[in-house]
């Protein structure tokens, strides 16, 4: 053959061995190129760690302070209810966590649970790698896991607070912690955290609390009291959740000049001046104490006063997680009490026994009245057809049951020397009788109180003999049966009593 025809042959060879190979080097690189750009994306820093952090809550400090209970007033014990978180109402406890950016000051996720119990809970989340404060708040909350408390302006950690939204429910204590925390992508990262106790609760109790002109215990007079109150100079509306915060507690516009402020007050919600003459029941309250120092003062009004009168303890500094106790008794005004509530505080009362309650199961005839008052050792002095009459055990001179014309006892009468007064008898019915006020006779004689179980009518005035001589009595009247028509027209008086003992 032609040599020149094989050089061309070859030549084209060649150029077509070039291409495929130019085109395995394009190739080759576009798949390294390919590599390169997949490795980028997978380990892009915007991808989260998973489970980047788990936080472990322990409960166990939420309300354990809260230890005070009541045994002499039979109140709500608050320990107990907390621990039994008011079944009636369902009460749940929110356990959250907020997770803060420390750079950016960012909220970049958050944990709730609702739980009925103080076991610890635990919980994990996804977070990219960096710094973080992990902000957990302990709160009561309702069954339908509506928080005591208000979280306001959250997104930054700078302006995130918690406000109570009732700061006078015992349910709104608080408890709180800061945790630091670095995620990586190498390391997770794991928190026990234990919230504590903020803030301090409060309990009143004002005892035997009373209305003008009623008659007092013992020889205390009407001191004319009508409101009692927990004030001070400075009050703190909500806490901020800022660990760098120079200060943690932002306080009530009222309060910011350093005027007095009420925090609690606490008036009979029924109180109508001059209608009212009987015991208030005793009133019981709460309130929140936020802010762990405070100019306070624990004080009173009396009638026509413009201000409060201060006798509590002041520049009081308040342990959070504490009970402390606002006491105040009518009958001690002179003594009241603020501080770490203990139980040891109640003002205590020896009555002397003026009387037994009588028998008073309203229709027994003679035989059973006798009867029970043998076995009383009470002695039999005079009887007749229609009534039984004995000697005084106690401070009473003489009792006197009397009988209906069916045989049926209808009423008795106690009687006593003019030195067991009307006031020193009527608080020994209102405390030993369980009795309360109820009305005036027409003449203004004889004041009537009804027994709580509807079963008595008592009525209490001074008799006067025909010689001059006087004696009070109390008269226990049946009451069973009586329509509310009937006894809101009670109105007699004891004065047309029959003394048919007037020489005993």
């Amino acid at each position: 053959m032609d040599v020149q025809y094989w050089q061309t042959l070859i030549l084209k060879e060649i150029r077509f061995m070039k291409k495929i190979l130019l085109g395995l080097i394009a190739l080759s690189l576009g798949v390294f190129s390919s590599c390169t750009n997949d490795d980028i994306e997978i380990n892009s820093t915007t991808a989260p760690v998973q489970d980047a952090l788990t936080i472990s809550v322990d409960l166990s400090k939420f309300y354990s302070g809260y230890t005070f209970d009541d045994t002499k007033h039979n109140i709500d014990q608050i320990a107990e209810a907390y621990r039994t978180f008011n079944s009636g109402s369902e009460m749940l406890i929110e356990v959250r966590t907020l997770i803060y950016n420390k750079s950016t000051e960012a909220l970049v996720d958050s944990i709730v649970n609702y739980v009925t119990n103080t076991n610890a809970v635990t919980a994990s989340k996804n977070l990219l790698p960096g710094d973080y404060y992990a902000i957990t708040t302990l709160t009561f909350a309702t069954k339908n896991k509506v928080s005591y408390w208000r979280l306001d302006d959250k997104e930054k950690i700078s302006t995130a607070k918690l406000s109570p939204k009732n700061r006078y429910n015992k349910w709104s204590i608080l408890s709180i912690a800061t945790d630091n925390f670095t995620v990586s992508r190498t390391q997770p990262a794991r928190i026990n955290t234990i919230p504590s106790p903020l803030g301090s609760l409060i309990y009143f109790y004002f005892q035997n609390f009373q209305y003008i002109d009623e008659a007092s215990f013992g020889d205390v007079a009407d001191n004319k009291v009508r409101r009692i109150a927990l004030y001070t100079q400075r009050r703190a509306d909500s806490y901020n959740l800022d660990p760098n915060a120079t200060s943690k507690f932002n306080y009530a516009k009222e309060t910011e000049s350093g005027s007095w402020y009420i925090d609690k007050v606490l008036e009979p919600d029924d109180f109508d001046d001059g209608s009212w003459t009987h015991f208030k029941s005793n009133l019981y309250s709460y309130t929140y104490v936020l802010e762990p120092e405070q100019h306070t003062t624990f004080g009173l009004m009396r009638e026509g006063d413009s201000g409060f009168s201060g006798y509590g303890e002041q520049n009081t500094s308040f342990t959070p997680g504490t009970t402390y106790l606002a006491y105040w008794d009518y009958f001690k005004i002179g003594n009241p009490y603020l501080g770490v509530a203990d139980n040891n505080h109640w003002n205590d009362y020896k009555i002397t026994t003026l009387f037994k309650i009588p028998y008073t199961e309203w229709g027994a005839n003679k035989a059973t009245v006798k009867k029970y008052m043998e076995e009383n050792n009470y002695e039999l002095f005079s009887e007749e057809a229609n009534y039984l009459a004995y000697d005084g055990r106690f401070s009473e001179l003489y009792s006197y049951y009397d009988f209906n014309t069916s045989g049926k006892l209808d009423y008795v009468d106690l009687y006593f020397n003019t030195s067991i007064s009307l006031t020193t008898l009527s608080d020994y019915v209102v405390k030993n009788a369980n009795a309360e006020y109820y009305t005036k006779s027409d003449d203004g004689s004889t004041t009537w109180y009804l027994t709580k179980d509807g079963k008595s009518a008592i009525g209490i005035a001074a008799i006067t003999y025909d010689d001059g001589s006087t004696v009070n009595v109390v008269e226990y009247k049946d009451n069973t049966g009586v329509s509310a028509a009937a006894r809101r027209s009670l109105s007699r008086s004891l004065n047309n009593i029959n003394l048919k003992l007037n020489n005993k």
